[in-house]
């Protein structure tokens, strides 16, 4: 058997093992959640960026959008996870987490717009998904 032809077979069980990432595409879905490392290894970070990234990724991901969608999230007003210029941004704060929505970094670069402050992890996930929908 050909190098190529036997690749080509064992496609179906890599797929498999990735999950979900292996299908992912240039079109209308979540193309990823940009995120810092928050509270795991940053001295500034004020809220746990890692997890709570990982909890959008897992709400978002499959989803059928309109438009290709990318989040950011940020341990802190430092904004490592640039939240600020991503469709959806999450900022943590000593307070909580601050929901931005808009942001756009692409020609023509855009802050988005503060939609929420003081937010548990639970709420900022609940009001980010129904941003999306």
């Amino acid at each position: 058997m050909r190098s190529s032809a036997k690749q080509e077979k064992n496609l179906a069980g890599v797929c498999a093992d990735l999950g979900h990432d292996a299908n992912r595409t240039s079109g209308p879905c979540l193309h990823y959640v940009q995120v810092c490392p928050g509270t795991e290894t940053c001295r500034f970070g004020n809220q746990d960026a890692l997890s709570l990234a990982l909890r959008i990724e897992a709400a978002l991901a499959g989803k059928v959008l309109p438009w290709k969608l990318k989040a950011g999230v940020s341990g802190c007003p430092r904004i490592g996870g640039e939240s600020h210029t991503r469709n959806i941004g999450v900022m943590g704060t000593n307070r909580g987490w601050t929901v931005i929505f808009g942001g756009n970094s692409g020609t023509r670069p855009r802050i988005g717009d503060v939609v929420a402050r003081d937010l548990s992890g639970g709420e900022a996930i609940d009001l980010v998904t129904r941003l999306v929908e």
